[in-house]
């Protein structure tokens, strides 16, 4: 008997929380960063890159310091969530000039810790 994933009730919202999780336990983050969350403050290609987000029904989260700003965002992968029994999300990285610096898939552990999953 396999243990299926609970499902997702509020997919937006429990898919940004796994993306909190996922960018808050990387190393991704310059130590002086701060949340950004209001997405009319981010520069014009980022403001794109989260509508399109937003239509798309992906979460979206970002930090900036003085010198960069970092936007990520993500979608929930049904079909290798339900193959691996964990959540497995896909998390698209951008700099401030709205360029694509990374896509990868993550799996979330028991631990909390998330493990990038092969291509």
């Amino acid at each position: 008997m396999s243990m299926r994933p609970p499902r997702v009730r509020q997919p937006r919202a429990e898919i940004r929380k796994l993306l909190e999780s996922f960018v808050s336990g990387s190393d991704l983050l310059p130590r002086d960063s701060h949340r950004v969350h209001d997405a009319a403050a981010l520069p014009a290609p980022l403001q794109v890159i989260v509508v399109r987000a937003a239509r798309e029904k992906r979460a979206w989260v970002c930090w900036t310091t003085a010198l960069e700003t970092l936007l990520f965002t993500c979608e929930l992968a049904p079909k290798l969530t339900r193959e691996r029994g964990a959540p497995v999300i896909i998390v698209k990285r951008y700099r401030g000039r709205g360029e694509l610096e990374e896509s990868a898939s993550w799996m979330a552990e028991a631990q909390g810790v998330w493990l990038r999953c092969p291509e």
